[in-house]
């Protein structure tokens, strides 16, 4: 069954189903079609999808959103402030961001300290969006980003 054809908002669920059937054809056990079903809605592939839904719903309610403009202002902040208006080089500079913020956390959970990821999160999907952005509106970019700004 194509992917493209069900709605991005259902295709964890129909993941988790096609798992779930799928071995009871084989003939598991309900608890295993259960585990299966679970494994299956939470996977990378689910991951992946939610962060994709997140960007979609940003570019849904756009730069001028209160929202947006919280979520993603003081990162729209610097990139202004290093007159970064390029699109590629925004990208590039959120791609340096979004791996430090990773070492960052990657080395707080090896220590054994509690750090939020949010900040991780918000720069994936900032990453994803000017990714986005540069492949469809690259020169609608200083404008977004001086819209989240106002």
């Amino acid at each position: 069954m194509p992917t493209l054809s069900i709605p991005r908002k259902d295709r964890d669920m129909m993941r988790g189903r096609l798992a779930a059937n799928a071995v009871i054809a084989a003939g598991g056990s309900a608890m295993d079609a259960a585990k299966a079903q679970i494994d299956a809605a939470f996977s990378q592939a689910s991951v992946h999808n939610s962060l994709k839904l997140r960007v979609a719903s940003v570019i849904k309610r756009g730069p001028s959103d209160a929202q947006v403009q919280a979520r993603y202002g003081t990162r729209a902040r610097a990139l202004y402030d290093h007159r970064l208006f390029d699109v590629v080089a925004a990208t590039k500079r959120i791609a340096l961001w979004r791996s430090d913020a990773k070492l960052t956390f990657d080395l707080a959970q090896r220590v054994g300290t509690l750090q939020p990821r949010l900040s991780l999160m918000v720069l994936t999907e900032l990453h994803l969006l000017v990714r986005w952005m540069r492949r469809y509106r690259a020169k609608q970019f200083p404008i977004a980003l001086e819209a989240i700004l106002d």
